[in-house]
């Protein structure tokens, strides 16, 4: 145990410059906060006073999620520990820029309640836990120290992590499924669904999608691309092809779009691309645009300069036909209203299982025979020339006669 001191015997600048050892997590999932209980006990405070809680009177009842444990650590000391699975929670405060989302955490003693006097420190001690709204931060340990009874804001850095998804239906419940090492094939003009969440979330946390476009390789930057939202909202330039389904809503962002084929490209796939970031809707702060309708222009502005990228794919585009069987017609096979169908080249004709082809001897027994365009002008010509010979002897003969 911790060697007992008297707190009347404690000196105030002592107790000033006494340093605490602690450590921060931050996690958007988890908020754990450990202070050493003897550093604590020599500073004459009483760790089972200490509670999280918001700034102003503290309440009369204190949620039990918002007090400490105390730990024994496999090097035999104590620690003063506190984890908050709703970092929500305890009284926290929230600040937000276009950057960051910072909470801030007020570890403070209760008063005593019983005695006719009252002699105790009334410490507060302040975490901030700083989540980049756009990239990954790494976290750092942090050695807070009392000044003054009460701590300046001490400082932890979490990360949210987002994972992104496709889909074949709306609802996001059926993933496309790659075959072997080979992308997830998709018919022309059938719908790609595709979402991207935070992996641990709460009900305050919301996920905004400013842009989102498609492309034909895995580069992001390609000038050939199509945009899919663009200022929060489905892309103007092929509005009727393009479902928003989540944006600026809750968790996650999906949206949907009509597969197409690029032109002047062999080997056809698309790559999905999205900028993201995360805001705290503590206080309706994270209101995302108001889309027009199809007959009104947005000239609003949505700024997000710090967004980060997320991208998924690829996928192969490919035909009715393409979706067949290896030789599932004997000889060719072209689309139909969207389907796939047998047929069959010149001298053959389908058999009734739609699909094997049969030579037909018929038509080479009674030949048709055909005059190309060239042989009848050809004819024309001559036809011409043999009338002005013609022409010609009659006018020779007349003149011979004459004379």
């Amino acid at each position: 145990m911790c060697p007992k001191k008297n707190i009347t015997q404690l000196n105030l600048q002592a107790l000033q410059n006494q340093a605490f050892t602690t450590s921060l997590t931050c996690q958007p999932s988890l908020v754990g906060i450990n202070i050493d209980y003897c550093n604590l006990t020599n500073a004459g405070i009483s760790p089972a006073d200490l509670v999280i809680a918001g700034p102003g009177p503290l309440p009369a009842n204190v949620d039990a999620a918002c007090k400490p444990r105390i730990l024994s650590l496999p090097d035999g000391k104590l620690t003063v520990t506190f984890l908050l699975f709703d970092i929500l929670s305890c009284g926290v405060r929230t600040a937000m820029d276009q950057e960051t989302i910072t909470l801030s955490y007020d570890v403070r003693n209760m008063p005593p309640t019983t005695g006719v006097i009252q002699r105790y420190f009334d410490a507060c001690i302040t975490f901030n836990c700083t989540f980049n709204r756009t990239a990954q931060v790494d976290f750092s340990p942090i050695d807070p120290r009392i000044e003054k009874l009460a701590l300046d804001a001490q400082s932890g850095a979490g990360r949210f992590d987002i994972s992104m998804n496709l889909f074949r239906d709306e609802n996001c419940t059926m993933p496309f499924q790659s075959i072997g090492a080979n992308p997830p094939n998709v018919l022309v003009e059938e719908y790609i669904y595709f979402k991207a969440s935070i992996n641990r979330h709460n009900a305050h946390m919301v996920l905004q999608a400013p842009k989102c476009w498609a492309t034909p390789t895995a580069d992001p930057r390609s000038m050939q691309k199509y945009d899919i939202i663009q200022e929060g909202c489905a892309s103007a330039m092929d509005k009727p092809n393009i479902k928003v389904v989540k944006n600026y809503e809750t968790y996650y962002i999906s949206a949907g779009v009509a597969s197409f084929i690029w032109t002047n490209i062999t080997d056809q796939r698309i790559y999905i691309h999205c900028e993201v970031d995360v805001c705290y809707n503590t206080s309706g702060s994270c209101s995302g645009p108001t889309c027009p309708s199809r007959r009104k222009r947005f000239v609003g502005q949505v700024n997000h300069p710090n967004s980060k990228l997320y991208s998924i794919g690829p996928l192969k585009i490919v035909s009715a036909c393409d979706e067949l069987e290896p030789q599932t017609c004997s000889q060719k096979c072209v689309v139909m209203n969207g389907k796939p169908r047998c047929s069959c080249m010149d001298g053959f004709y389908l058999s009734t299982d739609g699909r094997t082809c049969i030579f037909d001897g018929a038509s080479l027994r009674n030949p048709v025979p055909i005059q190309s365009e060239n042989f009848v002008s050809m004819n024309q010509i001559l036809i011409f020339v043999l009338f002005m010979c013609v022409v010609c002897l009659i006018i020779t003969r007349v003149r011979e006669r004459k004379n």
